[in-house]
């Protein structure tokens, strides 16, 4: 049976929401502390779109980013990843793939 505690992604990925921690199958994917920020803000959305400018807040507090540094944590993070696990839509947001 599977732990309460981890939450069902897309594609084999699963969420431990207790201790923060990312696993593909049952490999454990280890994330910068960024992503794992990001890929939090997203689980929690629970498959909603999060905006850049809540994912830059969120992340950032009231620290001014330049434009390209959202991108990167997303492209970083994406690249641990498989690609269409995290949804960017154009101008607007990301969202995460949530099979429950």
């Amino acid at each position: 049976a599977i732990d309460k505690s981890l939450m069902r992604l897309g594609f084999d990925y699963y969420f431990d929401k207790v201790n923060d921690k990312l696993y593909y199958k049952d490999m454990f994917i280890k994330l910068g502390l960024k992503e794992r920020q990001l890929l939090r803000i997203l689980i929690r959305a629970n498959g909603a779109i999060v905006t850049f400018e809540d994912l830059e807040y969120k992340i950032w507090h009231n620290h001014t980013i330049s434009n390209s540094t959202l991108r990167t944590l997303i492209y970083r993070l994406r690249s641990k990843l498989h690609y269409d696990l995290i949804e960017t839509i154009s101008n607007v947001g990301c969202r995460v793939t949530i099979n429950e």
